[in-house]
């Protein structure tokens, strides 16, 4: 495991309506579900969210936990979806930038 943690959202503009989760890749295990039913070997949305599912990792920075995890929620597939990794990770470096400029060190 990694020293740095970080979790993607995957959202969905759609909350109310029922759908099969897809995810294209082969490490399932990385991806987490909150309001979720497996039926037939497939993953259903649960409406009564915006959150389909998060995509999980842990590396040793955060900007590759931040990419990996973003790498992930991509792959999520769910109707009206979208993620917004690449946008947190900017937000991220402009906080740990701050940081620098008054001492701490990330």
């Amino acid at each position: 495991m990694g020293k740095y943690s970080a979790q993607i959202g995957v959202y969905t503009d759609m909350p109310d309506r029922w759908g099969v989760i897809r995810y294209r890749d082969n490490d399932p295990e990385w991806i987490a579900y909150r309001r979720v039913i497996k039926k037939d070997d497939k993953i259903w949305f649960v409406p009564g969210d915006y959150v389909v599912a998060v995509g999980v990792s842990a590396e040793s920075t955060y900007t590759s936990a931040i990419r990996r995890a973003t790498r992930r929620a991509r792959k999520v597939s769910f109707p009206s979806s979208y993620y917004m990794g690449y946008e947190f990770l900017n937000y991220i470096d402009v906080i740990v930038d701050k940081l620098a400029s008054y001492g701490y060190e990330w």
